[in-house]
């Protein structure tokens, strides 16, 4: 028995172990795709963005084939060859909670019904097209390391600017850049040695989401394969990843 549990022990660790290596490799693969994007090349030669963010994925023992995998997606081509589109949908929950999210598929009917699948699953319903996410505002979030508070501060400058937060211990800055004003991200590369970009969603009037809640969405989703990304009508807190 006492071996049992031991070994018990052992592959709980392990999990814990994989799981936490994947969600850095999936956060990893996630920098890459929102770099080519951005940057608008899946060159890093030319663009310096995605050339931090495989340098990035590299240290961390990122698989090249998944750096391939993750260029592939962002430029809308699978291993397949097949065209890949970006799909946005609007839920509502029964708990009052609504969300933006973000398929990137091959087969936009098999994902439409998915979602709807797990939407429903989950105690709420898919909405029309345009039914809330005038509700969000889409922003640039801004990651900045190694950065001092007057380089932080010098940034204030910057059109779009919707807010910055400096945390001195870390010496990390992000901003939030509102994306309708079309700030060139590749000034930011130039500038600074260590930089993240990813495109989100924020509400203008957020409300308190359980962590739990969130927890059980994201997981129902993690498990589609097409699946990018969630966001929902929550209060924003910087640095909370």
């Amino acid at each position: 028995m006492a071996g049992h549990s031991k070994w018990n022990n052992i592959k709980r660790v392990k999990a814990a172990e994989d799981s936490k290596r994947n969600k850095i490799f999936t956060k990893l693969s996630k920098d890459i795709v929102n770099a080519v994007k951005v940057g608008g090349s899946p060159d890093p030669k030319i663009n310096t963005g995605l050339k931090a963010a495989m340098d990035r994925a590299k240290s961390y023992n990122l698989p090249s084939d998944k750096i391939e995998k993750a260029i592939n997606k962002a430029s809308g081509i699978r291993d397949s060859g097949e065209i890949i589109v970006t799909k946005v949908y609007e839920a509502q929950f029964d708990n009052g909670v609504e969300a933006i999210i973000i398929f990137e598929t091959d087969n936009p009917n098999r994902s439409f019904n998915e979602v709807r699948m797990a939407v429903t699953n989950i105690g709420g319903k898919l909405l029309n097209e345009g039914s809330l996410k005038w509700k969000f505002k889409e922003f640039y979030k801004v990651r900045i390391s190694d950065v001092t508070q007057d380089q932080s501060d010098s940034l204030v400058l910057m059109e779009g600017i919707d807010n910055i937060e400096y945390d001195l211990a870390a010496r990390e800055s992000e901003l939030l850049i509102i994306k309708e004003f079309g700030y060139n991200i590749a000034n930011l590369y130039r500038n600074f040695k260590d930089v993240i970009v990813d495109s989100i969603f924020i509400p203008d009037n957020g409300v308190e989401v359980s962590q739990e809640f969130i927890e059980e969405v994201e997981e129902t989703f993690e498990e589609l394969p097409d699946f990018d990304s969630i966001y929902f009508n929550q209060k924003y807190e910087s640095f909370r990843d």
